[in-house]
């Protein structure tokens, strides 16, 4: 399977960079990541029950803008529009069926070791399952703070992402109001481990009286660069009766997870 199919040409005219093809979306921090890059074996719950497993993307168009630094080191625009559907926000099999998606990025330094990062996400898309003709819309703000010494970031670093989201998503009599977040810190151990753990809350989009924390703690070993073995233990304290993908009581539940991930031949440096 795979997961992104596209060109993009960089340096266009007004600090532009344009790109065609299957992608997933700039939403977010973690959107853009491929399941093998993810900081946990999964996605946070929020995630997945706003976007599905597979994320926020399709074919399509993305263009992302540099903009002058005036408040913050730097800053940047990106505005993409998809077709592509999911059962969860946008659930649209008509030609109409296009998500559109704007990501405001603004980067601070604070010092030679360590940055700042706050994102501002919003999508826009149709939602007419299982009948008629409405919209959706999710918008999300999240903050990320980074730690790395210099001279010693092969053996030191620290990583912690949080972002909330906040979706609207209308139907015959109104529309549901779900929200939800993670929080996600991922603290590198030595030079080949790293200890990570996360706390999410999430209510379902088309119905926020149903919710459900998750919580994650997840141990990393790195082989080699290309080789990662982790150890993923994960609580799901669910209140869910009946989801739209999964009929019936969807229970809580206890999960340990021992994940192999490795890389061979030529693998270019990911944008993210």
């Amino acid at each position: 399977m795979v997961d992104e199919v596209y060109m993009e040409w960089l340096n266009l005219p007004l600090n532009m960079n344009l790109k065609a093809g299957v992608f997933k979306s700039e939403f977010g921090f973690l959107n853009r990541f491929h399941d093998h890059a993810l900081p946990q074996f999964d996605r946070p719950r929020v995630l997945i029950n706003m976007f599905g497993t597979g994320g926020l993307g399709g074919a399509g168009l993305e263009t992302n803008f540099l903009l002058p630094p005036v408040i913050a080191h730097a800053s940047s625009l990106d505005i993409s529009v998809v077709y592509g559907s999911n059962p969860q926000s946008f659930s649209s099999e008509t030609e109409a069926g296009f998500v559109f998606t704007s990501q405001f990025l603004n980067y601070y330094d604070l010092s030679a070791s360590s940055y700042l990062e706050i994102r501002l996400s919003g999508a826009a898309g149709k939602n007419d399952l299982p009948v008629g003709e409405f919209n959706s819309y999710v918008g999300s703000a999240g903050i990320a703070y980074k730690w790395a010494p210099v001279g010693r970031e092969k053996y030191r670093s620290l990583e912690w992402k949080t972002e909330f989201l906040y979706g609207l998503r209308e139907y015959a009599g109104g529309s549901y109001k779900s929200k939800g977040f993670y929080s996600n810190i991922h603290n590198k151990l030595g030079a080949r481990f790293w200890l990570g753990g996360r706390i999410g809350y999430s209510e379902l989009p088309y119905d926020p009286s149903q919710s459900e924390w998750d919580y994650t703690i997840s141990i990393d070993f790195w082989q080699s660069e290309f080789v990662l073995t982790r150890f993923q233990y994960q609580y799901n304290n669910r209140n869910i009766v009946n989801r739209i993908e999964i009929p019936g009581p969807y229970p809580s539940d206890h999960s340990f997870i021992i994940q192999v991930a490795w890389a061979m031949g030529p693998h270019k440096h990911e944008a993210y």
